[in-house]
């Protein structure tokens, strides 16, 4: 299953929940297999700290989820100016924003926010 995937040219990826079974065309992920060149230019992603000038890509990316998914518990896409309150409450708090960015683009934003600790209110 998994090496025939490897055959056809795509990287062996699970889908959004792990489960290998599935393309990821009936489930969370929904993109299927992971393109072999789209699976190097991940690889050769530089990450690194975000800074403000960073911030209308991200909320660009975090739109696009708030739009399409249920993962952020949000049901509009917060403003710019929302984004860059959020990453300076993390950043003054001593917590990492991070961007990945390959080929000049950033293409990726994770951060680190203890939601047990201090829970911020949402509709959903």
């Amino acid at each position: 299953m998994v090496r025939n995937r490897a055959k056809r040219g795509v990287a062996n990826r699970t889908c959004g929940d792990g489960d290998w079974s599935r393309t990821g065309d009936e489930g969370e992920a929904g993109e299927g297999a992971l393109p072999l060149r789209r699976a190097a230019e991940a690889r050769s992603a530089l990450v690194r700290d975000a800074t403000e000038s960073d911030m209308a890509a991200v909320r660009g990316i975090y739109a696009h989820y708030v739009l399409t998914s249920l993962a952020t518990f949000e049901e509009t896409p917060p403003t710019l100016e929302e984004m860059l309150s959020r990453r300076i409450v993390l950043v003054e708090l001593g917590l990492p924003y991070l961007v990945a960015e390959a080929k000049g683009e950033t293409v990726g934003f994770a951060y680190y926010f203890a939601y047990a600790a201090a829970y911020r209110a949402r509709p959903a």
